[in-house]
């Protein structure tokens, strides 16, 4: 004979199955679950901080500016 217990049933969010509406308690997210203390693994990710640092620099030269009345030989470019 199957084991039956009085009560509305309901969905669980995380899996899916009817389940009884007593058995249900509500997660960390707002969802309805049996199980309650799943978390994403997502959830316990932390960032990797990037070595943004070159390994060497030196300032940019000064820009040289050709009169343009002077003209222009072959051997200037």
């Amino acid at each position: 004979m199957p084991n039956y217990s009085p009560g509305p049933n309901a969905i669980d969010d995380a899996t899916g199955f009817k389940v009884k509406l007593v058995d249900l308690r509500r997660q960390w997210d707002g969802a309805m679950c049996v199980d309650p203390d799943r978390r994403n693994p997502q959830d316990f990710v932390r960032g990797v901080p990037d070595k943004m640092a070159l390994p060497f620099s030196r300032p940019e030269a000064p820009d040289t500016f050709i009169d343009p009345l002077t003209p222009i030989t072959p051997g200037d470019l």
